[in-house]
């Protein structure tokens, strides 16, 4: 099934055809995210590391990449599972020959002998008859003669450093096969070697189908030692801690290492618990409190005795007697009216109780109505039947242990959305189609097209929740340089109802986007309407998804009561000019209650 004419198709499978052959520029890194899985907010890349020598992340240029990795911590080879470099276009570089540019500029070495390109791959077996090519790309686009690398080089000595501020799950370090290799490792056309003072403007590489190169970076400044402690085990933000057993991996001019431990992340001299140790393990004889957050650090000394690097503060939180860590966390006002309920189980327990219930005092009490029953101890979620919007709602679980020892649980709380749209009921059929729904430039002449040009119209890859999303495609190019997508309401929608303040909208974009003002406009049964801006014009280009929360208030003088549509535009309404273009994708537009009622308990 198609929306647009077959010629149109015919060109845009030609244009991407092109593209896959195309080179990959290679751009200085600015923010290079590290995608988890489900959506969740994605990594910070903070540098590479190949053998004993790391790149930050302001001294890299970046290549591309044919899969995607997976950085969960704890994972010795972890897959290749959502590795985003700038939407780099895939280039193929498994098993065919590709050529990495470095964004239009020559490049010349700045490491002296040390390593200046780093390769890696996704193979996390034996990589002993992994032998790719590589030749250099002179200024003229003259070829060097090519050199194998060796696959007994490929090991496991590559790390991706990368830290994740937005949720605390922080990460050190993980393990993947990577070698490298350096400009004077390298041969002109003529089969002689480059020199450090050698320009070149590209890299070839071939796989002879082996090796699965996944990954190219070339270096634009000094390679330094990393001279921290990482890779703390347990993980930094590791939930459910129960052994008091701390590891980690030294820096590269450690001699011998200061552990510290405490209850605050100011870590001082009264929290040293292990001076001068050349063991990189350390057993906390004191033990760990249940139910308590540590922060803990590592201080690197050098063989001097004196010269002394002071380690990162990491944190976790040891298991507690009872249930703790819910999901939905405890007074959130966001959550689906069809939620799971999920919790931490408490120590040693065999089953857990669950009371549930729209009445804080009869969860309290137990009451007869709330009582959910009993769950094993290896079944720590809940789902209720499906919620009423915009209500607040209570549950506990109590935690049974050997010799039906029960262990009460606190109460927690949440409140539900009211969905407005998450793009879970649009099909591929004439009359339920989500450009049907959703009125884009082909009806109300702007730069916009909503869904895709052929089924499935709706996005079922790049999702927030649920099974779909809605991709709205930006071409502020030419007049009107504006791009809308509108929702009617028929008949108008009540959005003051249970208190109902504020609306939320979900935004991923992809890194290749031009900037572009992004708004939502209401419009009341009246024909009155309002606008509102988000304050950075960059949120189209966040490869992540965004939150986007909004007042009602913000929509000055539309009538909350009666609200007949909703547009979300990209382009600048109040003075239209010429601008850029791109694709954005848009989830889970709903109402929320800011905060629950006052005297809900």
């Amino acid at each position: 099934m198609y929306r647009k004419p077959i010629g149109t198709l015919v060109a845009v499978a030609l244009y991407l055809g092109m593209a896959s052959l195309c080179p990959g520029a290679i751009e200085p890194v600015t923010s290079v995210t590290c995608d988890k899985p489900d959506g969740a907010i994605p990594y910070n890349l903070l540098s590479i590391t190949v053998g004993r020598y790391t790149v930050g992340v302001d001294d890299l240029r970046v290549g591309t990449t044919t899969t995607t990795m997976n950085l969960n911590a704890g994972d010795p080879w972890p897959e290749m599972d959502s590795f985003d470099i700038h939407e780099a276009i895939n280039t193929g570089l498994a098993t065919t020959a590709t050529t990495q540019g470095f964004g239009g500029q020559d490049w010349k070495d700045t490491n002296g002998n040390n390593p200046d390109f780093f390769l890696f791959e996704s193979n996390s077996g034996d990589s002993t008859g992994d032998n790719p090519e590589v030749a250099a790309i002179l200024p003229g686009g003259i070829v060097g003669q090519s050199i194998t690398l060796s696959g007994t080089s490929f090991g496991p000595t590559g790390y991706f450093r990368v830290a994740d501020a937005a949720d605390g799950m922080g990460m050190a370090g993980q393990q993947i096969l990577g070698i490298s290799f350096a400009v004077t490792d390298l041969l002109d056309d003529k089969g002689n070697a480059l020199t450090n003072e050698s320009v070149i403007a590209g890299i070839a590489l071939t796989d002879r189908g082996g090796a699965d190169i996944t990954g190219f970076y070339a270096s634009a400044g000094p390679l330094v030692r990393y001279v921290k402690a990482f890779d703390p085990k347990p993980a930094d933000g590791t939930i459910g801690v129960t052994t008091p057993l701390f590891q980690w991996t030294a820096g590269d001019t450690a001699f011998l290492h200061e552990v510290y431990i405490g209850a605050d992340s100011e870590l001082g001299p009264g929290d040293l618990a292990m001076p001068r140790t050349p063991m990189t393990i350390y057993w906390h004889v004191p033990g760990l409190e249940p139910g308590a957050t540590y922060f803990w650090r590592v201080d690197e000394i050098e063989a001097d005795g004196v010269t002394t690097h002071t380690g990162d503060v990491w944190s976790f939180m040891t298991q507690a007697l009872t249930a703790y860590c819910p999901n939905p966390e405890d007074d959130a006002t966001d959550v689906s009216p069809t939620p799971t309920l999920n919790w931490m189980p408490g120590e040693a327990a065999v089953q857990h109780y669950v009371y549930f219930g729209d009445s804080f005092d009869a969860v309290s009490q137990g009451a007869a109505a709330t009582d959910k029953g009993t769950l094993e101890h290896d079944n720590t979620s809940f789902s209720p039947d499906e919620l009423a919007s915009l209500e607040t709602y209570y549950w506990r679980v109590d935690e049974i242990a050997v010799g039906n020892e029960v262990r009460p649980g606190d109460v927690w709380s949440f409140t539900t959305y009211r969905p407005i749209d998450d793009f879970e009921s649009y099909t591929d059929d004439e009359g339920s189609r989500i450009y049907e729904a959703w009125i884009d430039g082909w009806v109300n002449n702007t730069g916009s097209t909503v869904g895709y040009v052929e089924a499935p119209f709706a996005e079922q890859t790049i999702v927030r929740g649920g099974l779909q999303s809605m991709p709205l495609d930006y071409n502020n190019v030419n007049s009107p340089w504006l791009s809308e997508a509108e929702l009617e309401f028929t008949p108008p929608q009540d959005w003051s109802i249970n208190g109902a303040d504020t609306l939320i909208l979900h935004v991923r974009g992809q890194f290749s986007n031009d900037p572009a003002p992004m708004y939502v406009a209401l419009r009341d049964a009246s024909n009155q309407t309002a606008s509102v801006t988000h304050p950075d014009a960059d949120i189209v280009k966040a490869s992540a998804w965004t939150e986007w929360r909004i007042p009602l208030s913000d929509f000055a003088g539309v009538g909350i009561a009666a609200v007949e549509g909703i547009t979300i535009g990209l382009g600048d309404a109040a003075n239209p000019s010429p601008g850029g273009a791109g694709l954005v994708y848009i989830d889970d537009i709903c109402l929320i209650r800011s905060e629950p009622p006052a005297a809900a308990e």
